[in-house]
């Protein structure tokens, strides 16, 4: 009888061993995993987090600086100028726009444009510069009034269809 008893009792250590083998495993590649797929959307992001606008609120209008401090350009690029105190949504933010630009290409460095300007106004509103680009890869971004990056998907028919009051060359 101590002979089955032992022999039983192997069995059932042997069984948890067992799972807990197999969640440990399963543990380790579900992590993996994880790592990888934010280390492939880090390097997705790579061009497009070091790309930016700046602005001033000049005599003649805003000067609006778009920074590429990548090393390769991008193309496509959108500067649209809304009011800092929009809504946190994307087309929310565009609801309050007041003039656009189009750059087809920006160079790995400083490209200026002058834009229209609302002023200053009470309250703290003032213009803050939205972007829409399109990286080496090809990949489409957004860059929101709050520097939020997201991917954007056909952002130039978004935007050509859109009511926002924009001329060729599109």
């Amino acid at each position: 009888m101590n002979f089955f008893f032992s022999d039983t009792y192997q069995i059932i250590l042997n069984s948890i061993t067992a799972i807990g083998t197999l969640g440990s495993v399963i543990f380790a590649l579900y992590f993996s995993a994880k790592e990888l797929r934010e280390r492939r959307v880090l390097l997705l992001k790579d061009q497009a987090s070091k790309i930016y606008a700046s602005s001033k609120s000049g005599k003649e209008g805003l000067l609006v600086k778009v920074h590429n401090e990548s090393k390769l350009p991008i193309h496509n690029v959108f500067v649209i100028t809304v009011l800092n105190q929009s809504g946190p949504s994307l087309e929310k933010q565009l609801e309050t726009y007041n003039d656009i630009r189009f750059l087809e290409l920006c160079y790995p460095s400083e490209t200026k444009t002058l834009m229209q300007d609302r002023g200053h106004s009470m309250g703290g509103k003032h213009e803050v510069v939205v972007l829409f680009f399109t990286d080496a890869r090809g990949i489409e971004w957004s860059l929101d009034n709050k520097f939020k990056l997201r991917k954007s998907k056909n952002y130039k028919e978004k935007i050509i269809k859109s009511k926002l009051k924009f001329y060729p060359p599109y």
